[in-house]
């Protein structure tokens, strides 16, 4: 999945487990999401409502980001997703 974003914008982004949960017969218990790759991204910590993970992700530079988005399983089990997040400045302009 990749995503484009203005800087400095707080936008929210949800990961839905619940289909995963559901068909290994338990719950998502918790989620994380982390920062990885070239560009740091500003990561809140995820709330979780029926088996979506929502969080939000901002940057103060262009750059592309990684976040890696992890559920945890009430039966002891992980899932992992990552989500591309490309940061640009719409303000910026080159001059040729």
């Amino acid at each position: 999945m990749t995503f484009t974003q203005a800087i400095d914008s707080d936008i929210p982004y949800a990961v839905d487990f619940s289909v995963s949960a559901d068909d290994r017969g338990t719950s998502v218990s918790s989620v994380t999401a982390t920062s990885k790759g070239p560009r740091s991204l500003d990561i809140t910590t995820p709330t979780v409502s029926a088996g979506v993970g929502t969080f939000y992700v901002s940057a103060t530079s262009s750059g592309q980001g990684l976040v890696k988005v992890t559920a945890n399983y009430a039966d002891g089990k992980q899932e992992t997703q990552y989500m591309t997040v490309i940061m640009n400045d719409p303000e910026y302009r080159t001059t040729n």
